[in-house]
């Protein structure tokens, strides 16, 4: 018999590859930080034999979700400003709490309660875009998941940014830390076509060339933002990104509500990936998503859950229900079907991120990134599809068991790196400060 790291048996095992499977009483095999085989069990038992088995009777297990999209440390502006358009929710009051508060201490530990919520929701890799990426660096690494990590640019300086070139110094900075970290990988953020120049996306698209990153941008968010670049410029921001050359496989559209047929046909010939944020659409009412357009060209999407300000949770769960209810009022009940939405929230995430090769389904080689999840409760009995019960009726409450790289970070719904206590009293001293920040301001 061969010795290995885990053995882990389970009722289900939904591996994401092959499409819309499930492996009943099967086994995955674990070697240090990867999946080495995923067989039935009778056959496991005979093959191979380890210190640690675990055995979930009752449970489904799958790839850890990947949120494609987030701001982690926006966790601290939770119900900050609710029932807000888009444009008066950030000028009027978290752009004034992020002046207010911003810094690199509170960047760590707001990061730090996200991931706390991330792992507790089944979540191995968040797709950071934020400030401060050396401090979302320090809490990624010591929670031990799996991040991309963009520091925000603007084209102009901010309450916490002196100047300009400090967006790239921080960029550049990130590259090279994070260039030989086994969970952690560098993008390119620039914030939004309206908050960023021609001058600063042609030094980001040298970067994004240079280094071949991602590049993690907001496009087309709402209509009043479409419709003011519009104005401005002449012509969409899609389109105009398109025309300079800054659009490509590399691409990473976030939003992406408010899309023309001709802005569509580009999508399809660059070949981004687009990021559907249901439920932070829906409260800010910035549209639509288009999914059916989008799915009618075979664009990768993948699913994020936007930051905690705008959600207002990091709830995987409960975007994939979003995300496929909408398409089905939208486009028909047999509209993005809950194997569809699955992959959006696992393995079109790792395409959208250049991870897929080591991530977003179980599959041998990969890394052994995977959760655990009690489908023997009220709320998902009986079972007779497990894929369809987790898009549909599971919630983030039911995932008892989280690893990433093969290391357990949820352990019977207990996080295992992270302090929970130390994360609701950092919590309580930064909510003051927004509190008096929101005061300030109104005066």
């Amino acid at each position: 018999m061969q010795k290995v790291s885990q053995i882990i048996y389970a009722r289900w095992v939904i591996p994401v590859i092959p499409k819309n499977t499930v492996f009943e009483n099967y086994a995955l095999i674990i070697e240090g930080d990867t999946i080495i085989d995923l067989l039935p069990q009778d056959q496991a038992k005979e093959k191979y034999h380890a210190k640690t088995v675990e055995h979930f009777n009752n449970h489904a297990l799958m790839p850890g979700m990947i949120n494609a999209h987030t701001h982690l440390a926006m966790s601290y502006f939770r119900g900050l400003a609710d029932d807000l358009p888009l444009e008066s929710w950030l000028n009027e009051y978290i752009w004034p709490a992020e002046s207010a508060t911003l810094s690199p201490q509170m960047v760590f530990e707001g990061t730090t309660h996200a991931l706390a919520e991330c792992i507790r929701s089944g979540v191995t890799t968040a797709n950071d875009h934020y400030f401060f990426p050396e401090s979302v660096i320090k809490a990624v690494d010591q929670a031990g998941t799996r991040a991309v990590i963009a520091n925000c640019i603007f084209n102009f300086p901010l309450p916490w940014i002196n100047n300009t070139h400090s967006y790239f110094a921080h960029t550049k900075e990130t590259i090279s830390t994070v260039a030989s970290h086994p969970r952690i990988y560098p993008a390119i953020g620039p914030h939004a076509p309206y908050t960023v120049d021609d001058t600063t996306m042609e030094e980001v698209h040298k970067l994004v060339d240079l280094h071949k990153l991602p590049m993690h941008i907001h496009m087309h968010e709402s209509k009043a933002e479409v419709e003011t670049y519009q104005t401005a410029h002449g012509k969409s921001a899609l389109e105009h990104f398109y025309n300079k050359g800054w659009l490509n496989q590399y691409t990473i559209a976030v939003h992406m509500t408010q899309l023309s047929q001709n802005e569509l046909d580009i999508v399809e010939e660059t070949k981004l990936s687009v990021v559907h944020c249901p439920e932070s659409n829906m409260k800010l009412s910035s549209g639509a998503f288009p999914w059916k357009a989008l799915a009618d060209k075979n664009i990768n999407i993948a699913l994020g859950t936007d930051g905690a300000a705008s959600n207002n949770d990091l709830d995987m769960f409960g975007e994939m229900k979003s995300a496929s209810f909408l398409a089905k009022l939208q486009f028909g009940a047999d509209a993005l079907k809950a194997h569809q939405v699955l992959e959006m929230a696992t393995i079109n995430g790792a395409k959208a991120l250049h991870i897929d090769h080591l991530v977003g389904s179980l599959e041998k080689g990969k890394k052994a990134d995977f959760i655990v999840i009690d489908l023997d409760q009220p709320e998902t009995q009986p079972v007779y599809n497990p894929i369809a019960q987790i898009a549909y009726a599971a919630s983030r409450s039911q995932v008892t068991d989280v690893w990433c790289d093969g290391k357990k970070l949820l352990c019977n719904y207990n996080l295992t790196t992270i302090d929970l206590g130390a994360v609701t009293h950092n919590q309580k001293h930064w909510a003051e400060k927004v509190v008096d920040s929101v005061k300030q301001k109104n005066v």
